[in-house]
């Protein structure tokens, strides 16, 4: 580790780091330098002690660049309810083709920081593989931009204790704290197949204009859930062994929920859920197998909502 210390410092600011194959044993492990590019070799693991109270990784310098590598939090040696990776308002992480596993906390944990997650595995995980909270507006007074997250894979099968699989929650600090233009396409996730109220595939809270398109949620109890999200999208999804809904929106407004495809289980409620003072939601093409209804109104405004 000493060796990867010494190239951090010898890239500076805006260089770029290769680190060796092999097991790196990490412990208040951060970034120093702004702007570095961090390749790892497809066989670097860097793995938090097992001592360590903190993070695998917890950025300090504004922007960091990952590609690959493999950030191993040794859960069953150190079960402290930590994050994999972490950053803040000022941090700004592009990570590419890493894997992450084996944390008793958080996969990646972002607050109103910049982030973008594309070709990344998340397995034996204990809550959201990726949480990114909207806490504050942004330093000129306007809407946030939320995360991209693209392609990736993540397997709650084993090690769930609980929250959504993918989870982006404005309205912290007040309800005007909201983000803009989320993605999340392309994703594969599958949840532990309970009842446990938190097992939602892909949740987003207090947003606007975003998309969640293309995904694939295995046993969940709800698949895709939208919560006071307005103009957004979700759209050519797939879903199956759902527990309760595939989709639902709760005080939403103007969403278009289309060209999805869910199948239930026994007991399974409806493919589309809408309560709360949801309105102007519009909606089809959506294939539903297995629930007892397609769409379940049950908002203030069910003659708003055209499904």
């Amino acid at each position: 580790m000493e060796n990867v210390n010494e190239a951090i410092e010898c890239a500076g600011e805006g260089g770029e780091v290769v680190f060796p194959a092999g097991i790196l044993e990490v412990d208040g492990f951060t970034n120093l330098f702004n702007d570095q590019i961090w390749t790892l070799d497809r066989n670097t693991q860097l793995l938090r002690s097992a001592t360590t109270a903190g993070p695998i990784l917890a950025m300090t310098a504004p922007k960091l660049t990952i590609r690959g590598g493999v950030f191993d939090g040794n859960r069953g040696v150190n079960n402290v309810q930590t994050v994999g990776i972490a950053g803040e308002a000022q941090h700004s992480l592009d990570i590419r083709g890493a894997t992450i596993r084996n944390v008793a906390g958080w996969g990646i944990a972002f607050d109103d920081g910049k982030l973008v997650v594309d070709e990344c595995s998340f397995s034996n995980v204990g809550y959201s593989a990726i949480i990114w909270l909207c806490t504050s507006r942004a330093p000129d007074g306007s809407v946030r931009y939320g995360p991209k997250i693209t392609r990736c894979e993540i397997n709650h099968a084993i090690g769930y204790a609980g929250e959504p699989g993918i989870c982006l929650k404005g309205g912290l600090n007040g309800s005007n704290n909201q983000f803009q233009g989320a993605e999340v396409s392309g994703c594969r996730i599958r949840m532990p197949g309970t009842s446990h109220y938190s097992n939602v595939g892909v949740e987003l809270t207090f947003g606007q204009r975003s998309r969640v398109i293309n995904n694939d949620v295995l046993a969940a109890r709800i698949a895709y859930s939208f919560g006071h999200m307005a103009a957004s999208v979700m759209t050519g999804n797939t879903s199956s062994a759902i527990c309760d809904y595939a989709h639902e929106l709760v005080d939403s407004e103007t969403n278009t929920v289309s060209g999805n495809a869910s199948t239930g289980i026994a007991g399974s409620i409806g493919m589309v859920r809408i309560s709360g003072a949801s309105r102007y939601n519009r909606g089809g093409g959506n294939a539903a197998s297995s629930f007892p209804s397609t769409v379940s109104d049950v908002s203030s405004y069910p003659s708003l909502n055209t499904f």
